[in-house]
C-alpha cells in the first residue's frame, strides 16, 4: 500500500485582494519607507502562501456575503476561501477595519 502525498493547493488573489495589497504598499511606503513596505508585503505573502498546505486550520468568518476563513498577519487579516483546487485570497484588511461592513 502506498501513501501518496497531497500536493499543496495553488494560491490565487482576487482583484479585491490585489487592490488591498497595493493600498497597503502605498501607505507603508509613505509612512515608513520602501524597504519597510517590501518587508511587510513579503510577510503578508508568506502567510498567504502557507495556506496552501493546511488551508482549513484557521477559523471561519461568517459575513453577509458568505463564509470565509481568516488568518492574522501582523496588523492585517487575510480572508480567503478554500476551493476544490485552489485557495482564493479575497481581502487583506487591517485589524482595525470593520470587516462586517466590507465582507
Amino acid at each position: 500500500m502506498s501513501i501518496s502525498a497531497k500536493m499543496p493547493m495553488r494560491i490565487e488573489y482576487r482583484a479585491s485582494a490585489r487592490a488591498d495589497l497595493n493600498a497597503i504598499a502605498i501607505y507603508t511606503k509613505q509612512e515608513w519607507g520602501p524597504a519597510k513596505a517590501r518587508h511587510y508585503l513579503r510577510q503578508l505573502r508568506v502567510v498567504a502562501s502557507s495556506l496552501s498546505e493546511f488551508p482549513n486550520r484557521f477559523p471561519s468568518h461568517n459575513s453577509r456575503r458568505g463564509q470565509f476563513r481568516k488568518v492574522a498577519s501582523v496588523e492585517h487579516f487575510i480572508f480567503y476561501v478554500v476551493c476544490e483546487d485552489r485557495i482564493e485570497i479575497v481581502r487583506v484588511l487591517h485589524k482595525g477595519t470593520n470587516v462586517d461592513q466590507i465582507l
